[in-house]
């Protein structure tokens, strides 16, 4: 749809026709879900953010989350958030990576029983 020479999105023109201006950093987020509505009543304008969580995506699902797979919780001294955002629980991190220490040990240790001390041959 062209408003003033230029393509606009139906709900966005419904909004602005009903509401006003919308900023240059809103979007307009459909309260109804339904993509195709252009009811100025059920828009509103929002950040990208907001209404990323506010849908049904994975990202909104793994922000609604309170608890990791095992059941930790996702809160307080068991929650680490990675410089990305993502949310890890304590207990499950420290798991992984003792269980990876103790992999790289035995790693290492079958090297070095089998090449660093090889065995003696026995002489009869």
């Amino acid at each position: 749809m062209f408003y003033r020479g230029a393509f606009i999105s139906p709900h966005r023109l419904a909004y602005r026709l009903a509401c006003g201006e919308i900023a240059t950093a809103l979007v307009v987020h459909h309260r109804c879900r339904v993509r195709r509505c252009f009811n100025p009543e059920h828009l509103e304008a929002r950040t990208s953010r907001e209404n990323v969580l506010m849908g049904s995506g994975p990202s909104a699902q793994n922000a609604r989350k309170l608890t990791c797979l095992k059941g930790h919780p996702l809160s307080g001294d068991n929650l680490w958030a990675r410089p990305s955002g993502v949310r890890e629980c304590l207990i499950c991190k420290r798991a992984r990576a003792g269980a990876h220490r103790e992999k790289y040990r035995q790693r290492i240790n079958a090297w070095f029983r089998n090449y660093v001390r090889p065995k003696k041959a026995r002489t009869a």
